[in-house]
């Protein structure tokens, strides 16, 4: 696929060869499972975003949604990849490995990011550095609190008071307040959808700890 982004230093030859100089067994896998429905819906999100298409598709295919009799296996257990009847060992098919970024972990983790920040949490605008999270959030994902939380950067713990339990979609929501709690203890608040100046920088640079957003 002209869309799936890949690098071609390491083809099938390296790869095999590779294999025989560690003394491991290969795999070869062709993704015809979770990695394909994964880009399927991440391609949903970041090219002409159709949200209310993305939500349907995802409380169908994610991992967390999906009949453990379905899947194969619970849903807890951790594989990054299912081997296909695709694959030439018979013995493989239906069995679940790790260690390999594709499928269940590198795109879920990038739909999670748009999901849960945007595609673009940091901009510049006129040479000035912008915070502007634009959160996608299903209703099947907020609980009666109406509180959805999720971690910026590694550090910083961000937080989303939805008014209702629906579905959020840029662009038919108002951010209306945001808090923002320093490690040095101070608390500074705005209105607005955005912060930006000195706040946005002390956000990227991890001097906030937490920020509480409002939206209706």
């Amino acid at each position: 696929f002209n869309h799936y982004n890949q690098t071609l230093g390491l083809g099938y030859y390296e790869y095999f060869l590779l294999c025989e100089h560690l003394g491991a067994k290969a795999l070869p896998v062709a993704n015809v499972g979770l990695a394909c429905q994964y880009q399927s819906s991440q391609l949903v999100l970041r090219t002409n975003p159709q949200y209310q298409e993305f939500i349907q598709d995802f409380h169908k295919a994610a991992v967390p949604f999906l009949d453990p009799k379905v899947y194969g296996r619970s849903i807890y257990e951790n594989s990054s990849f299912i081997a296909s009847s695709k694959n030439p060992n018979v013995s493989y098919h239906g069995k679940g490995f790790v260690a390999r970024l594709s499928g269940s972990t590198i795109e879920f983790i990038s739909m999670w990011k748009l999901m849960m920040f945007g595609a673009h949490v940091f901009e510049c605008r006129k040479g000035e550095l912008i915070f502007a999270p634009e959160p996608a959030i299903p209703d099947y994902l907020i609980p009666e609190t109406g509180k959805v939380s999720a971690t910026l950067l590694g550090k910083t713990k961000v937080t989303y008071q939805f008014a209702d339990v629906m579905d959020y979609i840029p662009g038919k929501y108002r951010i209306t307040a945001m808090k923002f709690l320093y490690k040095n203890g101070s608390v500074t608040t705005q209105n607005g959808a955005f912060a930006c100046g000195q706040t946005a920088l002390d956000i990227r640079n991890g001097a906030v700890t937490e920020i509480q957003i409002e939206i209706v």
